[in-house]
């Protein structure tokens, strides 16, 4: 995945208090930020790998690095720590 440094943290929304990586992602919301390194990455990935019925897969689809990311990570080629 992109490295953190390359994105600017600011709000998601205009107007509200939630804040994330701001990145070339298909929408603001996946870069959100929880605190401890959680985002929106992985969920909203899978979200959208699963979602060809509907248009949040065209939108997920935009983002090729995002797509290829959730695809390494579901077939096992990446390794996540276990917490």
């Amino acid at each position: 995945m992109r490295a953190a440094e390359k994105s600017k943290f600011s709000a998601i929304y205009e107007g509200t208090t939630e804040f994330g990586f701001l990145d070339e992602f298909s929408s603001d919301y996946i870069g959100k930020d929880y605190g401890a390194s959680w985002t929106e990455v992985t969920s909203m990935g899978v979200e959208g790998l699963f979602s060809f019925r509907d248009t949040r897969w065209r939108e997920f689809a935009r983002d090729p690095d995002h797509v290829k990311f959730i695809w390494a990570l579901l077939n096992g080629f990446l390794k996540v720590k276990a917490l």
